[in-house]
């Protein structure tokens, strides 16, 4: 029952994103509509705000609801069930690890579902607006700050996708290693919280810096590709940087899981 409930608040945000999204291209194509297409809608809707210093406050606050609501009703399920029934379930299995790995893998599944399923509502929503022409940022004119000239629209969605994808299950990863380390659900998402605002505003310590803020990763409208005046940060470069972060997450959550003490005293593990 819980997953249904999930599934229809997550569906009932991608479908707010997607309005609201369509709205503000209509308003920034200086009435050439016509010019917009599904795929500027996937962009400007999963993209994250662009690198400027006057953040506006849809934009990022459109990017981190996204983000943080895959981290309070997924990755908090899966943190609460350490935090409140560890010493009930963690019997159930022959060793730790295989708890710790079976939530990995879990995490990457929902968290690739969450993303698909977003896209999907995106495309739906466009769809009946906006054009499927194979094109991309024809709506802010020759004058607009991000350049898109040679990126294919299906080139465009697969790095939305891995990057948005790739970044939350890295964070999700961490944010529940931090939950059997710190033995609270709530200190690591207020942890990961602070970490997508700082990213959100990082522009404003430099440019250069951006590419080093957790979260900046999974924002595609600042990378160098479209943007050429964040310097030096690839996509690659991304997909990269957030395979660190969920290896040296499930590394940190092993040790984590197999020092743990859920029964009370100290330096006591039945389970190994």
């Amino acid at each position: 029952m819980k997953k249904r409930w999930y599934a229809i608040i997550a569906c009932g945000l991608f479908v707010l994103v997607s309005m609201s999204s369509a709205a503000m291209l209509r308003s920034s194509s200086g009435g050439h509509e016509e010019l917009i297409t599904v795929w500027d809608l996937v962009m400007v809707s999963l993209g994250g705000p662009i690198a400027q210093d006057d953040v506006s406050f849809y934009e990022w606050s459109k990017w981190l609801i996204l983000n943080l609501l895959f981290l309070v009703l997924i990755g908090n399920a899966t943190c609460s069930e350490w935090v409140e029934r560890a010493i009930f379930v963690l019997p159930r299995y022959s060793t730790r690890n295989k708890w710790w790995i079976k939530k990995v893998l879990a995490l990457g599944v929902t968290s690739f579902v969450y993303y698909f399923m977003a896209i999907c509502t995106i495309l739906v929503i466009g769809s009946s607006q906006f054009s499927w022409a194979a094109h991309l940022g024809k709506w802010q004119g020759t004058d607009g700050p991000l350049q898109f000239t040679g990126i294919h629209p299906f080139t465009m969605l697969a790095w939305v996708f891995v990057l948005c994808w790739s970044t939350s299950l890295a964070m999700a990863v961490l944010q529940l290693a931090l939950a059997v380390k710190w033995k609270s659900v709530f200190k690591p998402i207020l942890f990961i919280s602070v970490l997508y605002v700082v990213s959100c505003f990082s522009p404003l310590f430099g440019k250069q810096l951006i590419k080093w803020f957790p979260g900046n990763q999974g924002m595609f409208l600042r990378h160098t590709m479209v943007d050429p005046y964040v310097p030096s940060f690839s996509l690659s470069w991304s997909f990269v940087y957030n395979a660190i972060v969920l290896m040296l997450s499930m590394y940190m959550g092993y040790l984590y899981v197999k020092k743990a003490d859920i029964f009370g005293y100290a330096h006591k593990d039945s389970l190994q």
